[in-house]
């Protein structure tokens, strides 16, 4: 599902603004961490991907000179 919604932070990302885009970013950690350590099956790499998009377009607004791009692809990686 975070594969998908990487789109979605694509496209209204900027409309969204750095707190939000941070705060979606820690409460997908959250999540994660919640349902890794209970037993429920999931996957780690797609949430992780996400998370880094998040965090990285969130730099790139907040920093004008990081293009959204290279700041997701550093930090997704």
């Amino acid at each position: 599902m975070s594969e998908t919604q990487i789109q979605t932070v694509i496209e209204t990302g900027a409309s969204l603004g750095v707190g939000l885009l941070l705060a979606i970013a820690l409460a997908k950690m959250f999540a994660i961490s919640f349902t890794l350590h209970s037993g429920f099956l999931g996957g780690l790499i797609f949430p992780l991907f996400f998370i880094g998009a998040n965090v990285g377009y969130a730099v790139s607004l907040a920093v004008a000179q990081v293009h959204p791009t290279v700041g997701m692809v550093c930090l997704k990686n």
